[in-house]
């Protein structure tokens, strides 16, 4: 197994100037440039989509649910209630909400486990692969049999895990102050392991996911993509004063007891949340001075493209999105496959396929495309 070290000082350093400086061949995404810009200005959420779910009883989702994956017209849809209870997959179809089948196999034995952490897609033999929070990891079908056992793979200071089968699995750990990145296969095998030197995500610096095929992560205040053997800077994230740094992390986080003065010294600070990658795009979420801000940047200059700012206070907060005349807030999680962005709409929210009120039914699905403004 290769392990390939990587130097990341330069790009970790804080970084001013506006939205869409170019550092060399890395973009500057400016945060604390564009915290007063209006709304949309250049971009528009285009090729909307929506499906109300299955109202079988079976197929019924609780407010724990989120798109896993995307696989043709099939949505995989991970519920689970809290701490993990009841963890399973549901399988619908994106075109007419029909219920196709439960996926759900919690127990301790061959096959099975305590509650689903990830799953990673094989969009080409469609079939998944389900990683339990024991670190077991088992290969399904879509129709739910069962194809083969991996062995455990063991990290000391497991943190997060993300990647499809086709672009390759990634795990990280934390080492001796540095940033480990495993590299696996298919079948859960060693292929690499990268260290980001010098880098340990004690805090809220760090987190890797999937878009699509591509596994993107963000150490401190660079984006990056993983490749197999190396990774490759995406964009620098820049907030200047308002940078929340490790040293402010551990000061805000974890100095200061009281939780209604920690979340008033949170907010002087722009709070990086998640980010996702349609490819020519990235969609960015932070918090600032109370509010929620989820900001589209062209991924090639790193300019800013639109945004949508919310506070939970709101009376509709989240990201709207209209369809035939009604408009869904989206507040939680996006899964982007093949350039769309996919999500459920809350049951407040949810409306028959006419557009109509639809209280008593299940949850319902939105997609859309990320398209220039007309």
């Amino acid at each position: 197994m290769a392990a390939t070290g990587v130097a990341l000082a330069a790009l970790m350093a804080s970084c001013g100037g506006q939205s869409g400086r170019n550092t060399g061949d890395v973009p500057v995404i400016d945060l604390a440039g564009s915290v007063d810009r209006p709304a949309f200005m250049d971009i528009d959420i285009a090729d909307v989509e929506y499906t109300p779910l299955d109202t079988a009883t079976a197929a019924l989702l609780g407010e724990h649910a989120n798109v896993m994956a995307v696989m043709g017209d099939t949505a995989i849809i991970h519920e689970m209630g809290v701490m993990g209870d009841n963890s399973r997959l549901m399988l619908f179809s994106i075109s007419d909400g029909r219920f196709i089948r439960e996926i759900k196999h919690c127990g301790q034995g061959p096959g099975e486990y305590s509650w689903i952490e990830t799953v990673f897609p094989d969009r080409e033999k469609q079939q998944i692969v389900i990683k339990g929070a024991n670190e077991s990891a088992s290969r399904y079908t879509l129709s739910d049999s069962f194809v083969e056992a991996y062995p455990r793979y063991e990290v000391r200071n497991r943190k997060f895990a993300a990647g499809s089968l086709a672009g390759g699995i990634n795990i990280t750990e934390v080492v001796d102050g540095n940033l480990l990145i495993h590299q696996l296969d298919s079948r859960m095998v060693p292929a690499n392991t990268l260290v980001a030197e010098g880098f340990d995500p004690a805090y809220i610096s760090m987190e890797i996911i999937t878009s699509g095929d591509e596994t993107l992560i963000n150490v401190v205040d660079t984006l990056y993509t993983i490749l197999p053997g190396r990774f490759e800077p995406v964009a620098v994230l820049a907030r200047g004063d308002k940078s929340l740094t490790p040293a402010v992390e551990k000061e805000v986080y974890l100095g200061q007891k009281d939780y209604q003065l920690s979340q008033e010294a949170r907010k002087k600070y722009i709070q990086y949340v998640w980010f996702l990658s349609d490819g020519p795009h990235i969609m960015l979420m932070s918090i600032y001075g109370g509010r929620y801000f989820i900001d589209f940047f062209d991924r090639g200059n790193g300019a800013h493209l639109g945004r949508s700012i919310f506070s939970y206070e709101d009376p509709e907060p989240g990201l709207a999105i209209d369809w035939n005349g009604t408009t869904f807030h989206i507040t939680n999680r996006f899964n982007v496959t093949d350039g769309r962005f996919y999500a459920l709409v809350r049951d407040d929210e949810t409306v028959d396929a006419d557009g109509n009120p639809a209280p008593d039914g299940n949850l319902g699905i939105v997609s859309f495309r990320l398209a220039p403004k007309r």
